[in-house]
């Protein structure tokens, strides 16, 4: 039996395009949220001074 391009092989299943959506709804997420985390100028304990606030904060 010859394999046409576009057909799946017996046994597997295609994602759905509502399990597509969601991959990559939760894979943006993800990639926001590395995004927005900094490693700037930490202490030890993971804190540092918001320079335009001047409060201390830790993450």
């Amino acid at each position: 039996m010859k394999k046409r391009a576009g057909q799946i092989r017996p046994g597997r299943q295609a994602f759905s395009m509502m399990q597509k959506a969601l991959f990559l709804l939760l894979a943006g997420c993800l990639a926001l949220a590395a995004l927005d985390a900094h490693r700037g100028r930490t202490d030890k304990n993971g804190c540092h001074v918001d320079k335009k606030t001047g409060i201390r904060h830790c993450h």
